[in-house]
């Protein structure tokens, strides 16, 4: 028989037919693929809450409206719903406008590189045409949990902001949240019209005397604006604010100098305006700072006048080293004549300094202190050639409002000095001293506003890259239509700066009623810092605790609070002042247990059957319940949820015959799209022709520690902690190992005993509870007690030996973790390691097959080929009837076996 013969035979369709049969057999076999948030009872994939503007109501929703300059959360909800399978390399993507607009449309996608992506829409509504700004960080609440996110770095790219959370396993404990967090950005570039400049009325002054410069700035557009001073005499204490300080220089005959403002918008729009000052040589004319007194007679007698200053003349207490700067106006009197000077810094009679000089100009420096706000009155007394002169000046500490333009006073407050990603509140005054009615507008040329019409609005600082000082200003416009304004500046820093710097943490020890508060003072600022939180129901917060001094940086601090409500969400914040600065940190969210189930029970009914029933906890939303054989779960994510719901019983069905199963049952809590878990209750029972029952809860000596044993690959940059992982050779793994009490009372003595493979090398970073443990992890380590209701975690990292120390394909390592305690069972978990090393000499798809096992696919495949020769021989007769056979009919045949159409 020919090759044709071959080829055309029924035979060879019995040869295609083995080879593809043993194919199957050698190739992987794929569950279903993953899918994301397609089922009932999930979450909305993108909602949307106004951080700003957040208050009672306040819960995730799509749309929302929001302003400029408002602070707005994105929560991205992923669930992986096929259980049984993994969605590898999951990105979660916000693609956001890049055009300003009052309709902000952003897309939120769900990237997978073996799963179909799933898209939802969120809508921000604008009051004015804006951007959105996504901030660095994204907080991750992996496996259903509720607090104490994961920090993951945003990668953005100018049109859309995203995270890599990893792999994701199938089902519902592992489901969770990413919130992003971005601000409505002041993107206005600025109108046609120039801003409407006044650098104040001309004054008339003294040399070396100081004043006030009342220059206002507005623009038609309200663009943010920048402000520059240009003198050609005199100095100024800044160029770049709109009232700075003008000191006269010294003349030989009064002189006129010009003081121009130029104000700039963001349109790059500019006006000028000038101010004249006329500046007195101090042989002639009256002083400026008031009337004086003087001895003297008629014409022709001498006489003496004097003219005080003060620099400054205002600040905020406690302000020391107040300059006092007397000048003597004598006509009559001999150059060379001694003048005795007399300074008395609040006018009560007791001089703080008496000098003697032939200098009609005397600069009592450093001389005043003042430690309370108030205002003060200076006084001083020369004395001549027995004759006396007085003059005074004014000294106003505390809220200083800078001038008076059209009646209008206006403060911006105190210049700031904090660092990025830290929220502040501006301390705003204005005053009409005609009465009439005022609205407020604040601008800044960077970081934004919790609201631009209040006259102390919180700000909050952007990421800076290095230190950077913005610009707010402060508009104060009167029922008139006259406007005066005032601006401060804020340099905010970058987080390795040196301004305040807090965090607040997440809360410990959550019950029912009470929690413990946590805040870490990250940079003091140079100074002692006193902290305290503010908390509430909603985010506007209602309590403040008492403040705690002395902190300094790197240190922590928490505050336990009570009286609080069950199954609800409480926000609190860190807030600190270190005498220069008041910031706060950022708000976080927690929420309380709620009642416990009872009466869980599991029942062992018709084979194969167990049925459940319990009481629902009185504040709980649902309640949970997870099964397992062997033992209970040690939590939520420990083996199969079998039911989440609002019922008070489920029968566990197509279970095994002849087995234990342990159930453990959770209330659960919900709140502002949050959840909270309380304690739980166990119960097992047993499956078999006859019944056997067990009532809840059940917990004996040999349930009374709750061990898990976790791991990640540090070097594949992986998230995710796991019971199983898969890593490679050479590669650096972290451990996590988590103790909890069980049975209604705490663990003594606890003693920890690793065993870890042999393979594994190089243990370090070791901490218990997040705090650094110099000891090491040979032989028996001493965990002391962990209280009820607590859990100790110990973490380390280690590293996998080298290639040369396994075998191509996969390598099975096991490590174990053994915890015992006082008057208790012993616990014991082992953590499975998969190391693989692949062919390295050979390219394309082979080398990542496991030889061994193809090699015997290979083998099968030689015997089933050598079966179908012989049928070959056998049928040889046949083979004139396969060339007669049709074209058409083999090209029948090939369809019949491979679906072609």
């Amino acid at each position: 028989m020919n090759l044709i013969n071959v080829l055309n035979s029924k035979s060879l369709r019995v040869l295609a037919f083995s080879f593809f049969a043993v194919l199957a057999l050698a190739s992987p076999v794929y569950a279903a693929d993953p899918s994301f948030s397609a089922i009932s009872g999930d979450l909305e994939v993108l909602t949307l809450e106004n951080r700003t503007t957040a208050g009672a109501t306040a819960n995730w929703r799509d749309p929302i409206s929001a302003s400029a300059g408002d602070a707005v959360s994105f929560r991205f909800y992923y669930h992986n719903t096929v259980e049984g399978t993994t969605a590898n390399n999951v990105v979660l993507r916000i693609a956001y406008p890049t055009a300003a607009s009052t309709s902000l449309v952003s897309t939120g996608t769900i990237l997978s590189t073996n799963a179909s992506q799933v898209s939802d829409n969120a809508t921000i509504a604008v009051s004015s045409s804006q951007t959105i700004t996504f901030e660095s960080t994204a907080y991750w609440y992996p496996n259903r949990t509720t607090s104490n996110p994961v920090n993951l770095t945003v990668t953005d790219n100018g049109s859309y902001a995203e995270v890599n959370i990893g792999d994701i396993v199938g089902g519902w404990p592992t489901q969770g949240n990413v919130v992003f967090r971005a601000n409505i950005s002041n993107t206005s570039s600025g109108g046609s019209e120039a801003p409407i400049v006044d650098a104040g009325s001309n004054r008339d002054i003294y040399e070396s005397q100081v004043i006030n410069l009342s220059g206002s700035a507005s623009d038609p557009q309200n663009d943010p604006m920048t402000y520059v001073w240009n003198c050609n005499g005199g100095t100024l204490s800044s160029q770049t604010i709109l009232t700075p300080v003008y000191y006269a220089p010294s003349v030989n005959s009064d002189t006129t100098y010009t003081c121009t403002l130029t104000a700039t918008d963001s349109g790059n729009h500019s006006s000028t305006d000038t101010v004249n000052i006329i500046v007195r040589n101090s042989g002639g004319g009256s002083s400026s700072s008031g009337s004086s007194s003087s001895s003297g007679g008629g014409s022709g007698t001498p006489m003496v006048n004097v003219s005080v200053s003060v620099n400054p003349s205002y600040g905020s207490a406690p302000m020391n080293g107040v300059d006092v700067t007397a000048t003597v106006h004598a006509e009559g009197i001999s150059s060379y004549r001694n003048i005795i000077y007399r300074f008395d810094c609040e006018d009560n009679n007791s001089w703080e300094l008496k000098t003697e000089t032939t200098s009609r100009n005397y600069v009592a420096q450093d001389l005043c202190n003042y430690n309370s706000n108030g205002t003060y009155t200076v006084k001083v007394k020369v004395e001549v050639d027995g004759y006396e002169a007085y003059n005074q000046a004014t000294v106003i500490v505390g809220p200083y409002y800078y001038g008076s333009a059209y009646g209008i006073s206006v403060d911006a407050g105190a210049d700031k000095d904090v660092s990025e990603n830290q929220t502040i509140t501006l301390n705003g005054y204005a005053y009409s001293q005609y009465g009439y009615g005022m609205t407020y507008y604040w601008t800044c040329n960077g970081g934004s506003l919790s609201s631009s019409t209040t006259l102390s609005p919180t700000y909050y600082t952007p990421n800076v890259n290095y230190d950077t000082t913005y610009a707010c200003t402060l508009y104060v416009t009167d029922n008139r239509g006259y406007k005066n304004s005032d601006t401060i500046s804020i340099i905010v820093r970058n987080k390795n700066g040196s301004g305040l710097n807090v965090t607040t943490n997440f809360a410990e020890n959550v019950t029912g009623s009470t929690a413990t508060l946590k805040g870490t003072v990250n940079n003091d600022g140079g100074q002692y810092a006193s902290v305290r939180f503010n908390w509430g129901r909603y985010s506007t917060y209602s309590n403040s605790t008492a403040w705690i001094s002395g902190k300094t940086s790197g240190q922590t601090f928490n505050q336990y609070i009570s009286g609080l409500e069950k199954a609800k969400a409480y926000h609190y914040r860190v807030e600190a002042s270190n005498g220069k600065d008041i910031i706060v940190g950022q708000d976080v969210t927690f929420v309380t247990k709620p009642d416990s189930t009872t009466g869980f029970t599991a029942l062992g009914g018709d084979a194969n059957e167990i049925n459940l029933s319990w009481n629902p906890g009185a504040s709980s939303c649902y309640t949970m319940i997870t099964r397992k054989t062997g033992g209970y779960p040690a939590n939520s994510a420990d083996g199969t949820i079998v039911y989440y719901g609002t019922g008070s019983s489920f029968v566990d069905k197509n279970l095994s015959n002849g087995v234990w199963y342990y159930y453990r049952a959770w209330a659960v809590g919900c709140d502002e799209g949050l959840y909270s878990f309380a304690d739980s209750q166990y119960s097992k029972a047993y499956t078999g022709a006859r019944t056997i029952t067990y009532t809840a809860p059940i917990v004996t000596g040999e349930e009374a520690i709750a061990l898990e044993v976790l791991a990640r690959d540090v070097t594949q940059n992986e998230i995710a902690w796991q019971n199983a992982i898969t890593v490679s050779p050479d590669d650096e793994i972290e451990f996590k190992v988590i103790v909890t009490p069980l049975g209604g009372k705490s663990l003594e003595d606890v003693i920890l005993k690793s065993k870890l493979s042999d393979k594994i090398s190089s243990i370090s970073g070791i901490k218990f509870d997040d705090e650094a443990y110099s000891g090491t992890l040979d032989g028996d380590v001493n965990l002391g007690t962990i209280a009820l209701g607590e859990s100790k975690i110990v973490t380390f990292k280690g590293k996998i030996a080298g290639k040369s120390n396994f075998s191509y394909g996969s390598n099975e390592l096991e490590s174990s973790v053994e915890v015992s305690a006082k008057d208790v069972s012993s616990a014991s978990k082992t953590l499975n390691i998969t190391v693989s090393r692949m062919v390295e000499a050979e390219a394309g798809f082979i080398s990542f097959l496991d030889l061994r096992f193809y090699a015997g696919a290979l083998t099968i495949l030689f015997i089933l080929v050598c079966i179908a020769m012989m049928y070959l021989l056998i049928d040889r007769k046949r083979g004139k009837e396969c060339l007669t056979e049709k074209a058409g009919t083999a090209k029948v045949e090939k369809s019949k076996y491979f679906n072609i159409k």
